[in-house]
């Protein structure tokens, strides 16, 4: 019995790990002079950072290969695997350069614990390293299913960069059954299919033709407990994200063909294909589970600060950094459409500018605004982060005002461009929530009618602690006494949703968030604004 199973629908998930770069200073390339480059490869995480290593499978050793490739020079090839060399649970290479303009490349797999060295070389287990540019399934049999030792990890770094931190240059791609016990009657389980090869390091792309079929014959299910048929690790490199065909799975006599020109190749990606391998003859749906557990591994983390070029930072830099993240990963229901970005786009989180626009007035009585059309049930809902569609709002509202604040928020724009950084949204005045959020994670926010506590997170804090205490006046409200920071939503009743603090004996502190009139008397408002952030 023949079967033909169709993907009706495509993943968007979160990547395989998560990492973190430490932000250390380039260093200048002087020929004849050692260079130390360090190598982080992170481990399988679920959705907390870790600077563990992965855990290596029973029977197997990580270990890591760095090449020099020089312009000119001959290539120079180091291999270091896992053990008591290791600072900080990163490994360590120190060469000498022969040319001052070169490139790191590095790849890091699971070989045997016992593997033979050659010439500083060990015997590769699963992959052809003999050349980065061009690594190939060393195996194509079983070995290569359902098997962890068959993660790998690469990376590059130019001429003066101290710090390498790699990444999955696969999909995981899993498939389960629908029915747990069409899984559990299987005995006996083959699958056929190519995949693409040839894995280019330096390039991250793979050659089109260095496809290969991989093979798992009359094995039993990967895991019958959780229903799952097999899995792999595939490349899935940035000039190719299609299988090169279709994959036939037969269980018993019967034969299953998975037509695979909808599904995707994403790299560092963990997408699940569940199946109905019962459902007779014809086409059946393919339905993709989201796995949601696992954090981009470029996405920036909570506290760091963005700089000018787009790359972020543990550290703040008075020259270059120009916000910090507050939030990480979307929020409620916001996507990356709400912005104008195309389908397929993440949001990896949102920082807030590290200034405010001086407090100045919005509206006067001869100016009032009214904007009850604008209005919102529940503006400090804890999941509305829609501060972007607001702002739109907000913007075209008071375009002819003729008051002070707005034009001072955009000149606060222009000063503060982000126009040369391709993946955020660019500033916008934040929703109440999002405002909330951000000062009470700073300065800490007690909670009001309806309105939950905010607790002051002291890492977050303490990263701006110096430039809170730099003048002298509140660092968010501008002011020397009670001053109104303003959001971009806006209640049924008309008013525009603020945080009010205090400044008193120096310090800055929240005292309410409220609504303040706007349409019949002057207002005066702070503004902070955020920016969202998207993959790259």
């Amino acid at each position: 019995m023949k079967k033909s199973l169709l993907f009706s629908a495509m993943a968007l998930s979160l990547g395989l790990l998560s990492c973190n770069q430490e932000d250390m200073s380039d260093v200048e390339t002087v020929t004849g002079t050692p260079v130390t480059v360090s190598v982080e490869v992170p481990g399988a995480l679920s959705g907390n950072e870790s600077r563990t290593l992965p855990a290596a499978p029973e029977g197997h050793q990580l270990r890591c290969i760095m090449v020099v490739d020089y312009n000119t020079t001959e290539d120079v090839r180091m291999e270091q695997v896992a053990g008591e060399t290791m600072v900080n649970e990163k490994f360590r290479f120190t060469f000498t350069p022969a040319e001052e303009d070169y490139t790191c490349l590095f790849w890091a797999d699971y070989v045997d614990e016992g593997a033979a060295v050659s010439d500083g070389k060990y015997t590769d287990k699963y992959y052809n390293t003999e050349d980065l540019t061009n690594v190939t399934y060393k195996v194509s049999d079983n070995t290569l299913f359902n098997n962890p030792a068959c993660d790998a990890f690469f990376g590059k770094s130019l001429a003066g960069s101290p710090n390498a931190v790699l990444k999955r240059p696969f999909v995981k791609l899993s498939f389960k059954d629908q029915k747990h016990e069409t899984v559990q009657a299987a005995s006996s389980l083959s699958v056929t299919y190519t995949v693409p090869s040839g894995f280019s390091v330096k390039d991250n792309t793979v050659s089109g033709s260095s496809n290969q079929d991989i093979k798992l014959t009359a094995a039993a299910p990967a895991d019958k407990d959780s229903d799952i048929w097999f899995y792999n690790y595939v490349f899935a490199p940035a000039n190719v994200n299609k299988l090169p065909g279709d994959i036939l799975m037969t269980v018993g006599e019967d034969d299953v063909t998975i037509k695979t020109a909808s599904l995707v190749l994403t790299q560092n990606y963990d997408i699940t294909a569940s199946i109905d391998f019962a459902s007779g003859d014809g086409n059946v749906d393919v339905d993709v589970d989201i796995d949601d557990e696992y954090n981009d591994p470029n996405a920036p983390k909570v506290g760091q600060f963005m700089q000018k070029d787009g790359s972020f930072s543990d550290t703040y830099s008075a020259e270059n950094s120009i916000a910090i993240v507050f939030a990480a990963g979307p929020k409620g229901g916001d996507v990356a459409t709400k912005y104008g970005q195309p389908d397929g786009t993440k949001i990896w989180g949102y920082a807030m500018g590290l200034n405010s626009v001086k407090r100045a007035a919005l509206t006067t009585a001869e100016t009032p605004l009214d904007l009850i059309s604008y209005g919102i049930a529940s503006p400090w809902a804890a999941d509305d982060y829609n501060g972007y569609v607001y702002t739109q709002q907000l913007e075209a509202a008071t375009a002819s005002l003729g008051t002070e604040l707005m034009p001072a928020y955009n000149e606060w724009k222009t000063t503060n461009s982000v126009a040369e950084i391709t993946n955020v949204s660019g500033w916008y005045i934040p929703s109440a929530r999002q405002l909330l959020d951000v000062m009470g994670m700073t300065l800490g926010y007690a909670g009001g009618e309806g309105i939950d506590v905010v607790a002051q997170n002291e890492q977050f804090a303490s990263r701006l602690a110096d430039l809170m205490n730099e003048g002298k006046s509140s660092w968010f409200g501008t002011h020397t006494s009670a001053s109104n920071v303003m959001s971009s939503s806006v209640n049924t009743g008309g008013q525009i949703m603020a945080v009010q603090t205090i400044y008193a004996d120096g310090k800055e502190t929240i005292s309410k968030a409220l609504g303040v009139n706007v349409n019949e008397k002057a207002s005066t408002f702070a503004i902070r604004p955020v920016l969202t952030i998207f993959n790259k």
